[in-house]
Formats: C-alpha cells, structure tokens, sequence
C-alpha cells in the first residue's frame, strides 16, 4: 500500500495540501532550469494511504503535488488534468485550484 506525505496549510478560507510519495521527501530533482525540491518542512507532516489522500484532496482548495502515486489520484479524482502535469526529471508535479462557481 503507498504511503503518502501530507501536509495542511489553512488560511481563512483556503486550505493548500502538500503532498507526495513518501519515498521522494527529501530529494532534489533538475531539468535545465527547473528545480523541484521535495522539502520535508513543506510536504511532511501526517502520512497516509491513498483513501486518506483522497479524502484530504476533496477538502482542499488548493493542491501541491508530487509523485506518480500522489499526482495519479488527483487525475483519477478529477482535479488534475493529466495533459497538465508537468514532469521534472521524470517525476511528476501538479497543481490544482478550486472555485467557487
């Protein structure tokens, strides 16, 4: 079962998740000029399993993610487009944002 690094930030209203695959906290991936630092200070704070992960995404507002696990439930889940996934030394990150129509 995968596990999942999460965590919450809350401002009024809006609530950002950081998430990613457990296995790629703390690595730093490059491709030319892009960098993406998977910074356990900004991903790690609870972990969970992938129904948890859902859960979680469905309650946001807003979505940072990292990771073919972590990014393939938001696509499953609807939230991100896989046309829109940007892939950084292979590995995948997305964002998502929800309004309010």
């Amino acid at each position: 079962m995968a596990k999942f690094a999460t965590h919450t930030y809350k401002q009024g209203v809006q609530v950002l998740l950081a998430a990613c695959d457990e296995a790629l906290l703390g690595q730093t991936f490059s491709e030319g000029k892009l960098q993406l630092e998977v910074r356990p200070t900004f991903y790690d704070g609870q972990r969970l399993d992938a129904d948890e992960l859902g859960s979680q995404m469905g309650r946001c507002t807003m979505g940072n993610l990292v990771g073919e696990e972590t990014v393939a439930l938001a696509i499953k889940l609807g939230l991100v487009l896989a046309d829109n996934v940007m892939h950084i030394d292979g590995v995948p990150h997305a964002q998502f944002m929800v309004m309010d129509s």
